[in-house]
């Protein structure tokens, strides 16, 4: 149903457990969280409406190799459903720094799975291309040590864009 009252209650605790560099378990947590609340339209709105206070946050966690950008990728998954948000994203600097996860093994899928999502429309499928992550991809398709469910997300993206 309906949480975006209850998003907009706890909205602040969320931002601040995702700055809180001490403790990254609770920035992986709070991404989870996100990417959660992001499935329902209303609270989808709410996070749009504060993208430019979500947005930086995420791309900071996105320097991470660990569970934090693996979150962080998920969340970004899930809220690229909004229009307002693909439209920050394509200006931002999330996108390479999610190019750059294409690299390191522990966010490779999560990675692909993101750039398919964000993918929604022209400006952003062109920022992804412009960030380098087609290139990479093909090199992850002709690697014949890339697994199957990276070449699934790939293939998934491919669509997509």
């Amino acid at each position: 149903g309906d949480k975006s009252n209850f998003l907009s209650i706890v909205w602040s605790k969320l931002v601040a457990f995702l700055k809180d560099s001490r403790k990254p378990e609770h920035q992986a947590k709070a991404c989870a969280i996100i990417a959660n609340f992001a499935y329902d339209s209303s609270n989808l709105a709410f996070m749009a409406s504060k993208s430019s206070q979500l947005l930086p946050v995420l791309e900071t966690l996105l320097k991470h190799s660990d569970e934090r950008s693996i979150e962080a990728l998920r969340a970004l998954a899930n809220i690229a459903d909004s229009k307002e948000i693909r439209k920050a994203l394509a200006t931002g600097e999330c996108i390479p720094l999610i190019v750059k996860l294409l690299d390191q093994p522990l966010t490779k899928v999560q990675a692909c799975w993101t750039i398919g999502n964000i993918c929604m429309d022209d400006r952003t499928a062109v920022a992804v291309r412009n960030a380098g992550a087609l290139e990479k991809m093909i090199c992850l398709l002709k690697d014949p040590k890339t697994q199957s469910d990276v070449l699934e997300k790939i293939l998934w993206t491919f669509s997509n864009s």
